[in-house]
């Protein structure tokens, strides 16, 4: 998992903050990016907050310092592959969308010092739930969200990320086919080769004694008319 990946190097590094109160206002670019790293390694379970923490450290570019890319940076600094990294920040984007976490002005330190303490439920308290709403505008995330919370909450259970999966569900669109017609078109015929082609491959091991390409094709053309015959026979059956 990715939090174990984190946890395994929060214990190693044993660099974090401890005063999250006191990490609130505005910090030189040093300070912030040890305040972020901090709070990645040591709330490793808490996706939404280090997801956010990931995303402001590569939108200002902190990871500069260490590694050329924020890719290497991700997987030198925590050991999380890009993959990894972008999913985690997604889905802290959409845990953002749905769940109200106060006034915290996208800063992920804020929701740390504020958690629970607007009285509200959170709908996507892990990963998995999250990820269940790829796909969807932001409005559908949180009422696909809102929608599976109620009916688990009246079915009196736990709400699943299979839940929010079904209710996603219903505001996904069907997939429209733009294709050009003439690449349609090719695509039918390249369709139709394939199928002579193989009917010129089983010609070819039905008749291994042809010795000579003439042979050969005059054995084909037999089979293609005998297949012609068949067709228009059995047309209107």
């Amino acid at each position: 998992m990715i939090q174990d990946k984190i946890q395994i190097l929060a214990e190693d590094i044993g660099n974090g903050i401890t005063d999250v109160g006191a990490c609130l206002g505005t910090a030189p670019t040093q300070e912030r990016l040890e305040q972020l790293e901090g709070l990645i390694l040591n709330n490793r379970l808490q996706y939404v907050p280090v997801g956010l923490a990931l995303e402001e450290i590569n939108k200002k570019g902190l990871y500069k310092k260490h590694a050329e890319t924020f890719e290497d940076y991700m997987e030198q600094r925590f050991g999380l592959t890009a993959r990894e990294g972008y999913y985690l920040i997604s889905s802290a984007r959409t845990a953002v969308a749905v769940d109200d976490y106060g006034d915290i002005d996208d800063d992920p330190l804020k929701i740390i010092a504020n958690f629970g303490s607007h009285g509200k439920p959170i709908i996507l308290d892990n990963e998995k739930k999250a990820r269940a709403l790829a796909g969807l505008n932001n409005c559908d995330k949180k009422q696909a969200a809102t929608d599976a919370y109620q009916k688990a909450l009246v079915e009196k259970r736990t709400l699943t990320a299979r839940d929010i999966e079904v209710e996603a569900s219903k505001y996904k669109k069907p997939k429209i086919d733009k294709t050009p017609d003439i690449e349609k078109e090719r695509f039918s015929l390249e369709k139709e080769l394939g199928k002579v082609n193989g009917i010129f491959i089983k010609i070819a091991e039905k008749y291994p004694s042809c010795k000579d390409k003439q042979d050969f094709f005059a054995e084909y053309i037999i089979h293609i008319e005998d297949m012609l015959k068949y067709l228009k026979d059995n047309k209107d059956k």
